[in-house]
């Protein structure tokens, strides 16, 4: 009997993966010549074995848990007949069709898919096999996108790899554990100027000498979790008060504005376009590429918490909220300070960057499946 169930496991731990890695192929391979047409099939074909798993699964679900995720399911697909964007559904079905097994266990193979996939597209960029596509600061420096979908596309990608590596490695962090993501930090800057991504891994970076070499113990501390917890609400406000600011010309928030590379004015514009509600807008995105070939100016939103909110809807950015304050709470709970330290910063660039709910940049987001299986237990399904 329990051979049988170890390889009932087993079938659906490999279902699992292979949806997995097909969705992570149709945005890491975006851009390579010869898939580009038939990335939409592969993402259907990803979704509909979501959709199965998640049917087959639902007979071991307590009918609490059953409701809970059909509601936010609804929610979601709603959204995305709204909006046309289905990233948080994917997301959320991910969380529900993941395996019962040990989050790190997750990571050993997530950076092993993921660094398979990069150093394929990059082998494909250099073959020129894939769209290349190349961009300039101000200031004259090139910043490529080495075969990905754009520059901060190829830094995210670095990043995300550069956060399993030091989920991995967060116990027994040394001088060689800083010398790598400090060298990953570099080529980031010097390849695709990512800023984002290089501030991120310096931020991880002070996390980490903090809470191991210091002994600083800022983790454990329920103010600090109280503020992280409540960053997503925090700026949300503090978003629409820069926004008043910056229509009403404060020379402070401009300038702002300014280094912020016109996040602000952009985060204004789709304001005064688009109203909040429950369930989202469709926005029409310009991304810096398709300005370019059509000689308009690009109108992207880089705020996650804004993105939410007007893209998705209130009720979007109400389940993200959740899933997050579960996954902090678990993470405390498990005194898991690799997880706190990651999901911190990912929080805090989450301000300046629309990445908190793609599971193609923030996988760490999945760890809300270990609280869902802990309840599952809690409730008697046998969920796993």
């Amino acid at each position: 009997m329990s051979n049988m169930i170890d390889k009932f496991k087993i079938k659906e731990n490999s279902i699992f993966y292979f949806t997995y890695t097909l969705l992570l192929i149709c945005s890491i391979m975006s851009n390579v010549k010869f898939l580009m047409s038939f990335i939409p099939y592969i993402k259907y074909f990803a979704f509909g074995l979501m959709i199965l798993f998640f049917v087959i699964r639902i007979k071991k679900m307590s009918l609490k848990i059953i409701i809970i995720s059909l509601i936010i399911i609804t929610v979601l697909m709603v959204s995305y007949i709204i909006t046309g964007d289905n990233n948080i559904l994917l997301l959320y079905l991910l969380i529900l069709i993941y395996p019962g097994e040990d989050f790190e266990k997750f990571i050993k193979k997530d950076i092993i898919i993921r660094v398979v996939l990069c150093t394929i597209v990059i082998i494909l960029y250099n073959m020129d096999l894939t769209n290349n596509y190349f961009m300039y600061r101000p200031d004259g420096r090139i910043r490529s996108s080495m075969g990905f979908a754009h520059p901060n596309n190829f830094g995210m990608y670095m990043f995300t790899i550069c956060a399993d590596y030091v989920y991995l490695n967060y116990q027994k962090f040394k001088i060689k554990n800083y010398l790598v993501i400090l060298i990953m930090a570099l080529l980031i800057y010097f390849v695709s100027n990512s800023r984002t991504s290089v501030i991120g891994l310096l931020l991880l970076l002070v996390l980490i000498f903090l809470s191991q070499k210091l002994k600083i113990k800022y983790l454990y501390n329920n103010f600090f979790k109280f503020i992280i917890i409540n960053l997503p609400i925090i700026f949300i406000a503090l978003t629409l008060i820069f926004v008043n600011l910056y229509n009403n010309h404060n020379e402070f928030v401009i300038k702002v504005n300014e280094i912020l590379s016109n996040r602000i004015f952009y985060a204004s514009s789709f304001l005064n376009e688009y109203d909040i509600n429950l369930l989202g807008n469709k926005i029409n995105y310009i991304s810096t590429q398709e300005a370019k070939l059509i000689s308009e100016r690009a109108s992207v939103l880089d705020n996650s918490y804004l993105s939410l909110v007007l893209n998705y809807g209130i009720l979007t950015f109400i389940i993200i909220y959740y899933l997050l304050r579960k996954i902090i709470n678990t993470a405390y709970e498990k005194k898991d300070g690799a997880m706190l330290s990651i999901i911190t910063v990912y929080v805090l660039i989450c301000m300046i960057e629309s990445i908190l709910y793609k599971y193609q940049f923030d996988i760490y987001i999945m760890y809300f499946a270990l609280y869902l299986h802990q309840y599952s237990k809690k409730l008697g399904d046998n969920y796993e």
